[in-house]
């Protein structure tokens, strides 16, 4: 079962990786030869069943924004997660992410609804980052820079991205880079 999700997955990033005109074709790699022990401030979690590993930095159910790198021998997938959790249902549609003066827009067309506990609900949507995104985000300075999502459904909410998380992102896109050079 598990083998069949993580196929599942796979087959998913590749969908979206393929569908987005601004994203470049996933990574060739030989994980046999990827060091790993180069990845630094990230969670590497090997899956034994299926080959693939996964690269992401310590998050909880809480952070409203995260990145995931998926490798295979065949690819190295990244996304981004967005995340909505609150105490009635947003019915996201819309998410407007401003990084310092830039902003990006994405249309959250497959987001994911569950109930976490009684009245308190999440909602969540995989995003494939465009170039400019994905380099806005990691040449950021968690220190000076804000980060800011506003989710838009039946009504709006802004939401800031904590300074840590800003890194934890960094640390995690920091990975992608060296897989990036690695695969040249």
């Amino acid at each position: 079962m598990k083998k069949l999700t993580i196929t599942c997955l796979i087959l998913f990033f590749s969908f979206l990786a393929f569908s987005q005109k601004s994203y470049e074709n996933p990574i060739a790699l030989n994980l046999k030869n990827l060091d790993l022990d180069n990845f630094k401030k990230v969670v590497i979690d090997k899956n034994k069943f299926d080959d693939t590993v996964s690269v992401t930095a310590r998050v909880n159910s809480n952070t409203i924004l995260y990145a995931k790198i998926v490798l295979s021998e065949k690819a190295a997938l990244l996304g981004i997660w967005l995340n909505y959790n609150a105490d009635k249902w947003l019915f996201m549609k819309k998410a407007i992410i401003k990084i310092g003066n830039q902003k990006f827009d994405f249309d959250l067309e497959k987001t994911k609804r569950t109930v976490v506990s009684g009245n308190y609900v999440n909602e969540s949507c995989l995003i494939i980052p465009s170039e400019e995104f994905y380099r806005a985000i990691l040449n950021a300075d968690p220190k000076e820079t804000d980060i800011t999502i506003r989710f838009s459904g039946d009504y709006i909410r802004d939401k800031p991205v904590s300074r840590s998380y800003i890194k934890k992102l960094q640390y995690v896109l920091n990975a992608y880079e060296l897989l990036l050079d690695s695969s040249q």
